[in-house]
């Protein structure tokens, strides 16, 4: 199974759709986080455009601005929905994989874009974090550069004992794209023990940067330990 992780800096332009059309088809995403989304309300046709013939469950926090909007899809022929929750930074979905029976929650973050947020931002990640007792997957642009929430941000990640995924392709997932160039891993797909102890084999691959600042990250799951038991 893959999913798919990207900050797209808008959707608005037809290249990106169209890159998001062709990555669920040809991939066969089973789950499709977005951020930074820039729109305020999706149109359920819209939304089934992407995906084709397979049926995917949207949920989504409009943009307020010019930097904000998270959008978050799963197929329905692989999960069933448990539950669905919405922050101001963040949307939670609670999964069970039809064919291997494993729950755990979803979570895509956008960080808050301005530096007054972010202790709102990392308050609400801690709530996500100590309310729900399936494991997780968590994934997005983390949006913290300052040395002091970038610290406090590690010790919520110590504190849960989260790992992140391996990332393969590229040491970066985002360039300012000028000709001379900066680079920085903001975006990161982190798991908790029960999680990757279910997928062992989980990875992460940096696509190209083609139609956004970010590299879209590709989750491929490897060979769950339930069917390896099985």
């Amino acid at each position: 199974m893959h999913g798919l992780v990207w900050n797209a800096r808008g959707l608005g332009q037809l290249r990106k759709k169209k890159f998001l059309q062709d990555t669920i088809r040809d991939r066969w995403l089973s789950f499709v986080g977005i951020q930074e989304t820039k729109k305020v309300d999706f149109q359920l046709e819209w939304l089934n455009s992407l995906t084709g013939h397979d049926l995917f469950i949207w949920h989504w926090i409009p943009s307020i601005g010019q930097s904000s909007g998270i959008l978050l899809g799963v197929s329905e022929c692989m999960y069933e929905i448990g539950e669905c929750e919405k922050g101001d930074y963040h949307i939670r979905m609670l999964l069970h994989d039809k064919c291997s029976g494993f729950k755990c929650n979803l979570v895509v973050v956008y960080g808050a874009p301005h530096y007054k947020d972010k202790a709102k931002k990392l308050v609400e990640l801690v709530q996500v974090l100590g309310c729900n007792s399936f494991p997780f997957m968590l994934g997005g642009d983390k949006g913290i550069r300052h040395s002091k929430w970038s610290n406090l941000f590690n010790g919520i990640i110590e504190h849960w004992a989260l790992q992140e995924l391996d990332l393969y392709g590229r040491s970066f997932t985002w360039s300012n794209n000028q000709e001379d160039p900066l680079f920085e891993k903001l975006d990161r797909i982190l798991v908790s023990s029960g999680w990757i102890s279910t997928h062992p084999l989980a990875t992460v691959i940096a696509l190209n940067r083609r139609v956004s600042d970010h590299n879209s990250l590709l989750v491929t799951y490897g060979l769950s330990a339930n069917y390896v038991r099985s």
